[in-house]
């Protein structure tokens, strides 16, 4: 007796698009930290060099010196809401960022 061979199906691929760690897939993050990536990093460090920080490089990553301007942004003005160097809502709303 012959036997049969068994069904098999491809995985199904996902429609969902995909994600680079720090971005959200129903738009953008209320809060950007060390090691987060993406667009809205990006567009943190474009604001952040546009306010005088000079050495922040758009390199759409999260690292040290985004951390450092992000520091310096809050102690300069004042904003005591978001932890020391992440950017989080009052940190955002500050920058034109949310």
């Amino acid at each position: 007796m012959a036997l049969s061979p068994e069904k098999t199906t491809a995985p199904r691929a996902s429609s969902a698009p995909a994600r680079t760690p720090g971005t959200s897939p129903v738009g953008p993050r209320t809060t950007l930290r060390p090691g987060d990536r993406g667009d809205e990093v990006l567009r943190l460090q474009r604001l952040l060099f546009g306010q005088g920080f000079t050495f922040v490089a758009e390199t759409a990553v999260y690292d040290g010196p985004t951390r450092q301007g992000v520091e310096k942004l809050q102690r300069e003005r004042g904003l005591k809401d978001d932890p020391s160097g992440i950017c989080g809502p009052s940190t955002g709303k500050a920058l034109g960022l949310l």
